[in-house]
C-alpha cells in the first residue's frame, strides 16, 4: 500500500485494472473488440513528438541510448505533458477505433485518477497561473484550463 498515495487511489487502480482484466465485463469487451486498433494507434502515435514542443525547454537528460534519451521533468511540467498527452493519444483513439473505444479509455483513465495523482492541486494551480510561459495551441489552452480547474475543484494533495 506505501506504493499508492491513498486507499482511494488503490482501489480506483484495482477496479479499473479489474474491468479491464475480467472476461465479460463492459471495459474488458471493449477494449478486447478494439484491441488491435488500440495496438495500432499506440505504436504509431504522434502524441510524444507533439509533447516535445511544448516540453523540451523543461527536459533534463538524464540517460542517453542510440534511439532514445531518458529525462526528468519537473513535476509540474510532467502534469502538463500527462494531460496533453492523454487527450491526444485519446483524440487518435476516437479517430482510429471508434466512439466505444474513446468512452473505456476516458472510462479508465477516470477511474485510476491517472492526471489528478500525477498534478496534485498545488501543481494545477501554479499551471493556471502560468500558461501562458508554455507554447500551446488555442484548443491546448482550453483544455488545460478546464482539466486543472477540475483537478483544483477535486482539492486532491498535491503529488509527490
Amino acid at each position: 500500500m506505501d506504493f499508492f498515495q491513498s486507499q482511494d487511489y488503490y482501489d480506483g487502480i484495482y477496479g479499473a485494472f479489474s474491468d479491464l482484466c475480467e472476461e465479460g465485463t463492459s471495459l474488458n469487451t471493449i477494449v478486447n473488440n478494439h484491441l488491435k486498433c488500440f495496438n495500432e494507434t499506440f505504436s504509431k502515435t504522434s502524441c510524444p513528438e507533439k509533447m516535445r514542443v511544448v516540453t523540451g525547454p523543461y527536459r533534463k537528460v538524464e540517460k542517453r541510448t542510440e534511439d532514445e534519451y531518458e529525462y526528468t521533468l519537473p513535476i509540474e511540467i510532467m502534469c502538463l505533458q500527462d494531460i496533453l498527452e492523454s487527450s491526444c493519444v485519446a483524440a487518435e483513439i476516437k479517430e482510429n477505433c471508434g466512439q466505444a473505444a474513446l468512452e473505456a479509455t476516458l472510462e479508465f483513465l477516470r477511474r485510476t485518477s491517472y492526471v489528478e495523482e500525477i498534478c496534485g492541486k498545488r501543481n494545477a494551480e501554479y499551471l493556471l497561473q502560468n500558461l501562458d510561459e508554455f507554447i500551446l495551441t488555442k484548443e491546448q489552452k482550453e483544455l488545460l484550463i478546464v482539466t486543472l480547474e477540475s483537478i483544483i475543484i477535486s482539492g486532491k494533495d498535491e503529488s509527490t
